[in-house]
Protein backbone atom coordinates (compact mmCIF):
# COMPACT_ATOMS: atom_id res chain seq x y z
CA UNK A 1 0.00 0.00 0.00
CA UNK A 2 2.51 2.89 1.14
CA UNK A 3 4.90 1.45 -2.02
CA UNK A 4 2.12 2.07 -4.43
CA UNK A 5 0.98 5.04 -2.97
CA UNK A 6 4.38 6.41 -2.54
CA UNK A 7 5.47 6.11 -5.90
CA UNK A 8 2.25 7.84 -7.20
CA UNK A 9 2.77 10.70 -5.31
CA UNK A 10 6.55 10.42 -5.55
CA UNK A 11 5.93 10.85 -9.81
CA UNK A 12 3.33 13.52 -9.44
CA UNK A 13 5.22 15.69 -6.81
CA UNK A 14 8.58 15.21 -7.59
CA UNK A 15 8.90 13.54 -11.01
CA UNK A 16 10.55 10.56 -9.34
CA UNK A 17 11.48 6.73 -11.15
CA UNK A 18 12.45 4.21 -9.46
CA UNK A 19 16.41 3.33 -10.34
CA UNK A 20 17.53 1.57 -7.65
CA UNK A 21 16.38 -0.79 -4.65
CA UNK A 22 16.73 2.26 -1.93
CA UNK A 23 14.35 4.17 -3.80
CA UNK A 24 11.57 1.57 -2.71
CA UNK A 25 12.37 2.03 0.63
CA UNK A 26 12.09 6.10 0.00
CA UNK A 27 8.45 6.11 -1.72
CA UNK A 28 7.24 3.59 0.99
CA UNK A 29 8.32 6.49 3.73
CA UNK A 30 6.76 9.05 1.16
CA UNK A 31 3.36 6.75 0.94
CA UNK A 32 3.25 7.05 4.74
CA UNK A 33 3.31 11.32 4.93
CA UNK A 34 1.32 11.47 1.90
CA UNK A 35 -1.04 8.80 3.95
CA UNK A 36 -1.13 11.05 6.79
CA UNK A 37 -2.04 14.32 5.28
CA UNK A 38 -5.28 13.12 3.51
CA UNK A 39 -6.24 11.20 6.77
CA UNK A 40 -5.35 14.86 8.26
CA UNK A 41 -7.20 17.01 5.41
CA UNK A 42 -10.24 14.72 5.75
CA UNK A 43 -10.95 15.18 8.99
CA UNK A 44 -12.25 18.55 8.48
CA UNK A 45 -14.69 17.63 6.80
CA UNK A 46 -15.87 14.06 8.07
CA UNK A 47 -14.64 11.41 10.53
CA UNK A 48 -12.12 8.36 9.49
CA UNK A 49 -14.73 5.94 9.99
CA UNK A 50 -14.02 2.18 8.74
CA UNK A 51 -15.63 3.48 5.46
CA UNK A 52 -13.24 6.04 4.34
CA UNK A 53 -10.93 4.40 5.61
CA UNK A 54 -11.74 1.29 3.18
CA UNK A 55 -11.89 4.19 0.69
CA UNK A 56 -8.79 5.00 1.18
CA UNK A 57 -7.06 2.20 1.50
CA UNK A 58 -8.62 1.15 -1.98
CA UNK A 59 -7.52 4.08 -3.78
CA UNK A 60 -4.43 3.43 -4.70
CA UNK A 61 -4.32 0.09 -5.88
CA UNK A 62 -7.11 1.29 -7.78
CA UNK A 63 -5.31 4.22 -9.63
CA UNK A 64 -2.05 1.44 -9.91
CA UNK A 65 -3.99 -0.73 -11.93
CA UNK A 66 -5.82 1.49 -13.87
CA UNK A 67 -3.38 3.72 -15.29
CA UNK A 68 -0.27 2.65 -17.31
CA UNK A 69 1.61 5.42 -16.24
CA UNK A 70 2.14 4.32 -12.68
CA UNK A 71 2.40 0.58 -13.00
CA UNK A 72 6.09 1.03 -15.57
CA UNK A 73 7.48 2.72 -12.79
CA UNK A 74 7.20 0.09 -10.37
CA UNK A 75 8.12 -3.78 -10.73
CA UNK A 76 5.54 -5.42 -9.12
CA UNK A 77 7.57 -8.84 -8.50
CA UNK A 78 9.94 -6.28 -6.52
CA UNK A 79 7.28 -4.66 -4.54
CA UNK A 80 6.37 -8.15 -3.62
CA UNK A 81 9.15 -8.93 -2.21
CA UNK A 82 10.38 -6.42 -0.63
CA UNK A 83 6.84 -5.90 0.57
CA UNK A 84 7.35 -9.76 2.22
CA UNK A 85 10.71 -8.60 4.17
CA UNK A 86 9.42 -5.13 5.34
CA UNK A 87 6.09 -7.22 6.42
CA UNK A 88 8.27 -9.42 8.51
CA UNK A 89 10.47 -7.54 9.75
CA UNK A 90 7.66 -4.94 11.59
CA UNK A 91 5.91 -8.05 12.41
CA UNK A 92 8.55 -9.29 14.67
CA UNK A 93 9.11 -5.67 16.18
CA UNK A 94 5.02 -5.54 17.00
CA UNK A 95 5.56 -8.75 18.47
CA UNK A 96 7.89 -7.86 21.19
CA UNK A 97 6.00 -4.88 21.78
CA UNK A 98 4.99 -6.00 25.66
CA UNK A 99 5.61 -3.22 27.58
CA UNK A 100 3.05 -0.96 29.62
CA UNK A 101 2.68 2.62 27.41
CA UNK A 102 1.12 5.16 29.68
CA UNK A 103 0.97 7.82 26.49
CA UNK A 104 -1.18 5.43 24.57
CA UNK A 105 -3.78 4.94 27.09
CA UNK A 106 -3.17 8.73 28.30
CA UNK A 107 -4.24 10.32 25.01
CA UNK A 108 -2.68 8.02 21.61
CA UNK A 109 -5.63 5.68 21.80
CA UNK A 110 -8.20 8.21 22.86
CA UNK A 111 -7.65 10.59 19.94
CA UNK A 112 -7.45 7.94 17.34
CA UNK A 113 -10.36 6.82 18.70
CA UNK A 114 -12.14 10.28 18.26
CA UNK A 115 -10.52 10.85 14.76
CA UNK A 116 -12.61 7.09 14.09
CA UNK A 117 -15.62 8.71 15.33
CA UNK A 118 -16.22 12.43 14.27
CA UNK A 119 -14.23 15.33 12.31
CA UNK A 120 -12.37 17.78 14.18
CA UNK A 121 -13.53 19.13 17.27
CA UNK A 122 -13.58 23.16 18.15
CA UNK A 123 -11.76 23.01 21.67
CA UNK A 124 -10.89 19.68 21.89
CA UNK A 125 -7.54 20.37 23.88
CA UNK A 126 -10.49 21.37 27.02
CA UNK A 127 -10.68 17.31 26.96
CA UNK A 128 -7.15 16.80 27.44
CA UNK A 129 -4.31 19.56 27.15
CA UNK A 130 -2.35 17.28 24.98
CA UNK A 131 -4.37 17.01 22.40
CA UNK A 132 -3.58 20.55 21.68
CA UNK A 133 -0.51 19.10 20.13
CA UNK A 134 -0.80 15.77 18.76
CA UNK A 135 0.98 14.15 16.13
CA UNK A 136 0.02 13.36 12.89
CA UNK A 137 0.98 9.90 13.18
CA UNK A 138 -2.22 9.64 15.37
CA UNK A 139 -4.31 10.40 11.69
CA UNK A 140 -2.17 7.68 9.96
CA UNK A 141 -2.74 5.31 12.59
CA UNK A 142 -6.79 5.92 12.76
CA UNK A 143 -6.91 5.97 8.88
CA UNK A 144 -5.97 2.26 9.35
CA UNK A 145 -8.47 1.40 11.53
CA UNK A 146 -10.86 -0.26 8.63
CA UNK A 147 -12.99 -3.64 7.84
CA UNK A 148 -9.55 -5.36 7.14
CA UNK A 149 -7.39 -4.96 9.57
CA UNK A 150 -10.58 -3.78 12.41
CA UNK A 151 -8.70 -1.92 15.43
CA UNK A 152 -5.23 -3.71 15.05
CA UNK A 153 -4.58 -1.48 12.11
CA UNK A 154 -3.40 1.36 13.90
CA UNK A 155 -0.21 -0.77 15.17
CA UNK A 156 0.70 -0.77 11.29
CA UNK A 157 2.28 2.89 10.38
CA UNK A 158 4.72 3.25 13.49
CA UNK A 159 6.33 -0.68 12.60
CA UNK A 160 6.63 -0.05 8.83
CA UNK A 161 7.85 3.46 9.56
CA UNK A 162 11.28 1.94 11.71
CA UNK A 163 11.33 -0.84 8.90
CA UNK A 164 11.61 1.11 5.53
CA UNK A 165 14.09 3.99 7.30
CA UNK A 166 16.21 1.08 8.53
CA UNK A 167 16.54 -0.63 5.34
CA UNK A 168 16.87 3.00 3.60
CA UNK A 169 19.84 3.34 5.52
CA UNK A 170 21.67 0.11 5.01
CA UNK A 171 20.96 0.30 1.49
CA UNK A 172 22.43 3.82 1.57
CA UNK A 173 25.30 2.76 3.37
CA UNK A 174 26.06 -0.40 1.11
CA UNK A 175 25.76 2.18 -1.89
CA UNK A 176 27.45 5.56 -0.73
CA UNK A 177 30.97 5.93 -1.68
CA UNK A 178 31.79 10.00 0.34
CA UNK A 179 33.36 8.08 3.49
CA UNK A 180 31.98 11.28 5.52
CA UNK A 181 28.18 10.12 4.53
CA UNK A 182 28.80 6.62 5.31
CA UNK A 183 30.17 7.42 8.40
CA UNK A 184 27.06 9.52 9.53
CA UNK A 185 24.76 6.87 7.72
CA UNK A 186 26.95 4.43 10.32
CA UNK A 187 26.09 6.61 13.57
CA UNK A 188 22.17 6.79 12.15
CA UNK A 189 22.28 3.10 12.30
CA UNK A 190 23.97 2.63 15.43
CA UNK A 191 21.66 5.45 17.44
CA UNK A 192 18.58 3.58 15.80
CA UNK A 193 19.87 0.41 16.76
CA UNK A 194 20.26 1.12 20.24
CA UNK A 195 18.08 3.89 21.42
CA UNK A 196 14.87 3.13 18.82
CA UNK A 197 14.66 -0.45 19.02
CA UNK A 198 11.66 -0.84 20.81
CA UNK A 199 8.16 -0.19 19.91
CA UNK A 200 6.89 0.04 22.90
CA UNK A 201 8.73 2.87 23.30
CA UNK A 202 8.19 4.54 19.76
CA UNK A 203 5.28 7.05 20.91
CA UNK A 204 5.01 10.37 19.13
CA UNK A 205 8.86 10.99 19.26
CA UNK A 206 10.24 8.02 17.54
CA UNK A 207 8.42 8.90 14.39
CA UNK A 208 9.68 12.22 14.18
CA UNK A 209 13.46 11.28 14.62
CA UNK A 210 12.71 8.81 12.38
CA UNK A 211 11.81 11.25 9.61
CA UNK A 212 14.37 13.78 11.04
CA UNK A 213 17.19 11.41 9.83
CA UNK A 214 15.49 10.56 6.58
CA UNK A 215 15.70 14.93 5.84
CA UNK A 216 19.05 14.68 6.94
CA UNK A 217 20.51 11.81 4.60
CA UNK A 218 18.42 13.26 1.86
CA UNK A 219 20.09 16.64 2.25
CA UNK A 220 23.65 15.99 2.68
CA UNK A 221 23.44 14.57 -0.94
CA UNK A 222 21.99 17.71 -2.59
CA UNK A 223 24.72 18.17 -4.72
CA UNK A 224 23.53 14.83 -6.53
CA UNK A 225 20.38 16.71 -7.69
CA UNK A 226 21.63 19.56 -9.17
CA UNK A 227 19.69 18.83 -12.89
CA UNK A 228 16.23 18.36 -10.19
CA UNK A 229 16.88 21.30 -7.76
CA UNK A 230 13.47 22.33 -7.20
CA UNK A 231 11.87 18.62 -7.13
CA UNK A 232 14.65 17.73 -4.77
CA UNK A 233 13.19 21.42 -3.05
CA UNK A 234 9.77 20.38 -2.58
CA UNK A 235 10.45 16.89 -0.91
CA UNK A 236 12.38 18.78 1.81
CA UNK A 237 9.94 20.91 1.99
CA UNK A 238 7.24 17.85 2.25
CA UNK A 239 9.82 15.67 4.72
CA UNK A 240 10.57 18.86 7.31
CA UNK A 241 6.75 19.95 7.70
CA UNK A 242 5.98 16.09 8.54
CA UNK A 243 8.46 16.04 11.02
CA UNK A 244 7.29 19.28 12.69
CA UNK A 245 3.49 17.30 12.27
CA UNK A 246 4.72 14.90 14.87
CA UNK A 247 6.79 17.02 17.55
CA UNK A 248 5.98 20.33 17.83
CA UNK A 249 9.63 20.63 19.51
CA UNK A 250 10.98 19.77 16.16
CA UNK A 251 10.35 22.71 15.00
CA UNK A 252 13.96 23.30 13.70
CA UNK A 253 13.90 21.25 10.88
CA UNK A 254 11.96 23.55 8.87
CA UNK A 255 14.88 25.83 8.94
CA UNK A 256 16.65 23.18 6.28
CA UNK A 257 14.52 24.45 3.53
CA UNK A 258 15.68 27.69 4.29
CA UNK A 259 18.57 26.46 3.67
CA UNK A 260 18.37 25.58 -0.16
CA UNK A 261 16.08 28.61 -0.21
CA UNK A 262 19.13 30.49 0.07
CA UNK A 263 20.99 28.63 -2.46
CA UNK A 264 18.79 29.20 -5.32
CA UNK A 265 16.61 31.71 -7.33
CA UNK A 266 13.99 32.80 -4.01
CA UNK A 267 11.43 33.99 -6.55
CA UNK A 268 11.31 30.49 -8.61
CA UNK A 269 11.16 28.84 -5.30
CA UNK A 270 7.79 30.75 -4.25
CA UNK A 271 6.33 30.63 -7.58
CA UNK A 272 6.25 26.78 -7.90
CA UNK A 273 3.12 25.71 -7.80
CA UNK A 274 3.68 22.36 -5.25
CA UNK A 275 6.17 24.54 -2.75
CA UNK A 276 2.76 26.31 -2.32
CA UNK A 277 0.70 23.60 -2.42
CA UNK A 278 2.72 22.73 1.06
CA UNK A 279 2.46 25.17 2.41
CA UNK A 280 -1.03 25.48 2.24
CA UNK A 281 -0.85 22.27 4.38
CA UNK A 282 1.40 23.78 6.63
CA UNK A 283 -1.19 26.35 7.05
CA UNK A 284 -3.48 23.97 7.46
CA UNK A 285 -2.13 22.14 9.98
CA UNK A 286 -1.85 25.68 11.93
CA UNK A 287 -5.34 26.38 11.24
CA UNK A 288 -6.47 22.34 12.97
CA UNK A 289 -4.32 23.36 15.73
CA UNK A 290 -6.08 26.92 16.50
CA UNK A 291 -9.60 25.27 16.10
CA UNK A 292 -8.70 22.78 18.77
CA UNK A 293 -6.92 24.72 21.28
CA UNK A 294 -6.79 28.21 20.64
CA UNK A 295 -2.98 28.46 19.60
CA UNK A 296 -1.18 28.32 16.58
CA UNK A 297 1.77 26.18 17.90
CA UNK A 298 0.02 25.19 21.67
CA UNK A 299 1.27 25.57 24.40
CA UNK A 300 3.51 28.11 22.78
CA UNK A 301 1.25 31.04 24.63
CA UNK A 302 2.66 33.43 22.17
CA UNK A 303 0.77 31.65 19.25
CA UNK A 304 -2.12 32.12 21.18
CA UNK A 305 -5.21 33.44 20.04
CA UNK A 306 -6.68 34.30 23.85
CA UNK A 307 -9.98 36.28 22.55
CA UNK A 308 -11.36 32.91 21.40
CA UNK A 309 -13.80 31.38 23.05
CA UNK A 310 -12.19 27.81 23.10
CA UNK A 311 -9.32 28.85 24.39
CA UNK A 312 -8.54 28.32 28.05
CA UNK A 313 -7.84 31.75 29.89
CA UNK A 314 -7.22 29.53 33.50
CA UNK A 315 -3.64 28.56 34.56
CA UNK A 316 -5.39 26.19 37.26
CA UNK A 317 -5.86 23.85 34.64
CA UNK A 318 -3.09 21.64 32.11
CA UNK A 319 -4.79 22.86 29.18
CA UNK A 320 -3.97 26.75 29.41
CA UNK A 321 -1.04 27.00 27.02
CA UNK A 322 1.33 28.13 30.52
CA UNK A 323 0.22 25.40 31.95
CA UNK A 324 0.54 22.81 29.44
CA UNK A 325 4.41 23.96 28.25
CA UNK A 326 5.28 24.14 31.95
CA UNK A 327 4.74 20.44 31.97
CA UNK A 328 6.00 19.69 28.77
CA UNK A 329 9.54 21.62 29.70
CA UNK A 330 9.59 19.57 32.82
Amino acid sequence: YFLILGSISSKILFNDNIKEDKDYYEFGLIGIIIASIIAFILNFFISLNLYVNDFLFILPFTIFFFNNQFRENLNLKKIFNISLVVALISTTLISYDNVYRPDAGSYHLPFISILNDNKIIIGLSNLHFRFGHISIIQYTSASFNNHLFLDNGILIPGGLIFTFLTLFLIKKLHDENNNINILIIFIFLIFIFFRMHRYSSFGNDAPAHFYFLFLMILSLNYKRYVNNYYNFFNKICLISIFVFFNKITMLLSLLIPLFFIFNKNFLKIYKNKIFIFLVIIFLSWIGKNILTSGCAAFPLEQTCIKKLQWFDKSETRRSNAISGRIENEA
